[in-house]
């Protein structure tokens, strides 16, 4: 449209030449016949220059708005495409952060099986959660005949045992601890570590001529009880209590089950 522009300005600045030159050398009447025809002439080229570029002006913005709505839709598209890889790739990193930080996972522990007539018994231990623990490590202290025992002292009369290095706790990977039963009653205090966190489980252990019996606690990452697993058939004292220790007993809505 800009050479058209150009054409129809350098016509009309010919026209006003021409026009200068009549003017000035009109002579005879065939002379003045020209005039008048290029007059005719001019004026129709001077009105049609206006108005082709009133038009081509707006010819050409409806094609500089068309192009821009292009390279708006196309700059919205690479935004969109953009925002998309920042959050697969927040994703990717929470996901990495997660798998290294091992959020949301915990380890569970489970009583396994008894050996040597009962005086060792199977702690079990595996992955409550999606994501491995590495770097976990275990360490017990056993108390026997706990139900005799007052529990401020258990701090200056358990058995506690050296740290063990469990290595890393994979899904659907057990790993196993065993721990000394000989007596009929035995309170084991079980602490995991990895590298960011710890978790406490306790468990007690009751052997009579019925069988074995399971009372296991966990706590939280404040040290506060969680919740407690009980055997149905796990004995209880004459007040129909369960006896935690010596000087302590609590029944089942105290124990919030």
């Amino acid at each position: 449209m800009n050479i058209l522009y150009i054409i129809f300005y350098i016509l009309s600045f010919i026209c006003i030449l021409l026009n200068l030159y009549f003017n000035h050398k009109v002579t005879s009447v065939s002379d003045n016949k020209k005039k008048k025809i290029f007059y005719v002439i001019s004026n129709i080229v001077l009105f049609i220059g206006p108005l082709t570029s009133f038009f081509g002006s707006q010819i050409e913005g409806k094609i500089s708005n068309k192009e821009l709505n292009k390279n708006i839709e196309q700059k919205s598209d690479s935004i969109k495409d953009l925002l998309v890889s920042n959050k697969t790739l927040t994703e990717l990193v929470l996901k990495n952060t997660n798998k290294m930080t091992s959020v949301g996972s915990k380890p569970k522990l489970i009583v396994g099986n008894a050996i040597e007539n009962g005086h060792k018994t199977q702690l079990i231990i595996l992955l409550d959660g999606e994501y491995a623990i590495p770097n976990l490590t275990i360490q017990v202290a056993v108390v026997p005949n706990y139900s005799k025992t007052n529990g401020m002292d258990i701090k200056t009369i358990a058995d506690i045992q050296p740290i063990i290095p469990l290595g890393t706790l994979r899904p659907y990977e057990l790993k196993s601890y065993f721990v000394s039963t000989v007596s009929n009653e035995t309170f084991i205090n079980v602490l995991l570590k990895s590298d960011n966190e710890n978790w406490y489980e306790q468990v007690r252990i009751i052997k009579n001529n019925k069988g074995r019996f399971l009372f296991y606690t966990s706590f939280d990452k404040e040290n506060n009880v969680f919740t407690n697993r009980i055997d149905p058939d796990f004995p209880t004292n004459k007040e129909g209590k369960y006896t935690i220790w010596s000087n302590e007993s609590k029944s089942r809505q105290e124990l919030g089950i």
